[in-house]
């Protein structure tokens, strides 16, 4: 009996080790940090880790989901350090929010945004990003477009929470529990989104929303939904200059009928993430036969996101246009990006 108990202590510790090791290590070369968390306090002082994966394997001793105060310092070097040098989160140890700080913070996927958009970064005055996740990418988002408004939604309980907390130093940031959906309505959690890549489950970066059944599921899986139209009457958002969908399949619904997506003649620009292993491709040629019906043209890619634009009056968007005044602003955007202005 107690050989098959130690038997099955290793076995689930090996599973638990191996599952560690599969997780990616964040490299940030930029960014050093300190853990302000009294589990990792040496005499009450925060300990300071200069290299993510020294961070990320300290995280790893913890139990799954305990939540972890950082205190992010970019370099001035760092594409984001001419908007705020130091940033504060809280992430879930043994969880992907460290891949999706390495996303946006690391990788800055969006950190681009403000040169490679055919918009002059200083007068984006609203974002829209549906599928906050844990409110790292609000936090770019604001940091690239210091004008704008930002509202940011999400429709996982627990990762909602979380987003909150990481956006609730900045005026500029709304919080919104809820999904985009193709009509308003309430619908439900439909639990983690099977994610191929590490074959296993993404249950805390990828929770999926579907239609509410006729056997309901309990309260507290009950989710907000808005059309676009109705989201943005609610929230006061007369246009929306930078669209950010990352809705892990839903895009399929918001865009599954071209008489229901006149929102879109109030968007600027889109960057999306089509999930192509849950969506089909007749799926994916309708969306992009809606974008080239409203005119908003492919703009390629930033990170694991498309862009599409509608043409400004501007220099150079496949050769549409010319303006010194707009060329300029794009100039001085990467300038300051690279300078860490």
């Amino acid at each position: 009996m107690y050989n098959d108990l130690l038997f099955g202590a290793a076995f689930v510790g090996a599973l638990v080790v191996a599952w560690a090791a599969r997780m990616p290590l964040p490299v940030c070369p930029d960014v050093s940090s300190t853990i302000v968390d009294p589990l990792f306090t040496t005499n009450e002082k925060p300990q300071l880790f200069y290299n993510w994966p020294d961070v990320y394997a300290r995280t790893l001793e913890l139990p799954f989901f305990t939540p972890v105060a950082l205190r992010i310092n970019l370099s001035p070097s760092h594409k984001l350090a001419q908007g705020a040098a130091t940033m504060n989160f809280m992430l879930r140890s043994n969880t992907s929010d460290f891949a999706v700080l390495e996303q946006h913070i690391c990788r800055c996927d969006f950190c681009g945004l403000g040169r490679q958009l055919p918009l002059e970064r200083h007068s984006v005055l609203s974002v829209l990003d549906l599928g906050g996740n844990c409110g790292l990418a609000a936090n770019v988002l604001a940091a690239v477009y210091p004008n704008a408004r930002v509202v940011t939604v999400e429709p996982g309980t627990s990762t909602f929470q979380l987003l909150a907390v990481n956006t609730a130093h900045n005026r500029r940031i709304q919080a919104v529990y809820g999904a985009a959906w193709g009509s308003s309505t309430l619908i439900t959690l439909n639990g983690p989104i099977y994610d191929h890549e590490v074959k296993q489950e993404a249950a805390d970066w990828a929770t999926s929303v579907g239609p509410l059944q006729t056997a309901a599921a309990s309260v507290s899986d009950l989710v907000p939904a808005w059309a676009l139209d109705d989201l943005l009457a609610k929230y006061h958002l007369g246009a929306v200059d930078v669209l950010k969908v990352d809705v892990e399949g839903s895009e399929a619904v918001m865009f599954s009928d071209s008489k229901n997506v006149q929102w879109l003649r109030r968007v600027k620009c889109l960057v999306i993430e089509w999930h192509h292993r849950h969506l089909s491709g007749r799926q994916y040629d309708k969306f992009q036969a809606i974008m080239d019906r409203y005119g908003l043209k492919p703009l390629g890619r930033f990170g694991e996101h498309e862009g599409f634009c509608r043409p400004q009056p501007g220099p150079s968007f496949g050769g549409i246009g010319s303006s010194s005044s707009i060329g300029s602003g794009i100039g001085d955007a990467l300038t300051d990006l690279l300078s860490g202005v």
